[in-house]
């Protein structure tokens, strides 16, 4: 009797063999390609450190903030904070801050945040610009407000957790939107509202009262221009 030797067919062949260079190289690039994902993903976790609510010099507030503080009676607890502030190229903005020092200086730090107790003293209905914090969208990409946040990098993001800031982010860019078109308007209705019940109180004054106003109104000029 012959004993036949049998020899590997080419698939158990190709099994025993190991990987060439480019197929290990291509593992490499999958695994970089994967770590480069997981590292640029937005990872946050608050570390109830305070830092942002220490340095931050003022809260941009959205009406949306406003209507919602309204309705939950936190209207009244902000109100002595609130400004309206007109910054470069005539945007008029809502902002919530600290009042000015007896030198006029503005101090830092949010009017509501206990420093004692570390926690905002509204932390049930914070403004949208704190709820999306440090997570910011400006129409077309997501960004970090603050880069140098503590808590960037910590704790675990889950999809639904991730989804969740994103959220938020693009919800406080529309309210700040919606905002900034609303206001010149309600600004311009507010002055034109002023002016008026300014003319109707001065046609209602006697003619003796309007000189000693033109007077009064007078020596103020002067004493401006001296």
């Amino acid at each position: 009797m012959k004993l036949i030797k049998e020899t590997p067919s080419e698939n158990e062949t190709e099994k025993d063999e190991p990987k060439d260079e480019s197929e290990a190289k291509t593992d490499e690039e999958m695994e970089t390609k994967k770590t480069k994902k997981d590292r640029g993903k937005y990872v946050f976790e608050c570390q109830k450190c305070g830092k942002c609510c220490e340095k931050k010099e003022a809260v941009i507030i959205s009406m949306a903030d406003l209507s919602r503080w309204n309705e939950d009676m936190t209207l009244p607890s902000v109100y002595q904070f609130l400004e309206i502030e007109i910054k470069n190229n005539d945007h008029v903005q809502i902002s919530l801050k600290k009042p000015e020092t007896e030198e006029g200086k503005a101090e830092e730090g949010c009017p509501l945040y206990d420093e004692q107790n570390k926690i905002c003293n509204i932390y049930f209905s914070i403004p949208l610009y704190c709820k999306s914090f440090p997570l910011g969208y400006d129409g077309d990409k997501y960004f970090l407000k603050d880069k140098s946040c503590p808590g960037i990098g910590c704790g675990k993001m889950s999809e639904e957790t991730l989804k969740k800031a994103r959220c938020d982010a693009k919800e406080d860019f529309e309210a700040r939107i919606s905002t900034a078109m609303l206001l010149p308007v309600i600004n311009g209705l507010a002055l034109k509202f002023l002016m008026e019940q300014s003319k109707k109180q001065i046609e209602r004054l006697s003619e003796d009262q309007k000189e000693k106003l033109k007077e009064i109104m007078g020596e103020e000029g002067n004493n401006r221009t001296t």
